[in-house]
């Protein structure tokens, strides 16, 4: 278990580039079950089809911070390239 857990790290650190953040998600992961199972206990809730729907849709979290990590770093990477002239742009080339 120790090993996929360090699996999933390696890969967060290399998406994110950061050492930090993979364990900010991976906590968040690890505590937000036991949270809601309290929160259904403190409530008296029951465990329902919604409730275990919720449970289950959990872990995409961490998923959407790396999506918007990668938003970012493609939004950067496209308002760099924007002044540049690209290959059929250049002047002289289709010049008539």
């Amino acid at each position: 278990m120790l090993t996929g857990v360090l699996c999933i790290y390696m890969v967060l650190v290399l998406l994110l580039k950061d050492f930090a953040q993979p364990g900010t998600i991976l906590s968040a992961l690890v505590l937000s079950v036991p949270g809601a199972i309290l929160a259904l206990f403190l409530t008296g809730s029951a465990l329902s089809m919604p409730s275990m729907i919720g449970l289950i849709s959990q872990k995409p979290a961490g998923e959407r911070d790396v999506s918007a990590a990668d938003r970012e770093r493609r939004e950067l990477i496209c308002a760099s390239c924007g002044g540049r002239p690209r290959a059929n742009e250049s002047p002289g080339v289709n010049a008539a």
